[in-house]
């Protein structure tokens, strides 16, 4: 947690103006040293996805093509290894 210590101080410090003559928030945020951490976490709020998880093939299973043991489909499908940058 070390490493996060500036970011996590800069989200927590992060704010609103408030205008007093409207006695509401401005659409705009306060523009100060919190802003581009603040920024760059709501961008990473935004992007994150997980990794899809993706069943392993049964290693002694077997894919035959032949006339015996055909492979289905969902054999061959589930036998497949996308490397990461496959997304799906």
């Amino acid at each position: 947690m070390e490493h996060c210590r500036e970011g996590v101080e800069a989200l927590r410090q992060y704010q609103r103006e408030y205008d007093e003559d409207k006695k509401t928030f401005r659409q705009s945020p306060r523009h100060d040293w919190t802003s581009h951490p603040a920024d760059a976490f709501r961008m990473l709020a935004i992007a994150w996805r997980e990794e899809p998880k993706i069943a392993r093939p049964d290693p002694d299973k077997q894919l035959y093509v032949g006339d015996q043991n055909q492979a289905t489909l969902n054999d061959i499908w589930s036998s497949y290894k996308p490397n990461r940058s496959t997304r799906l």
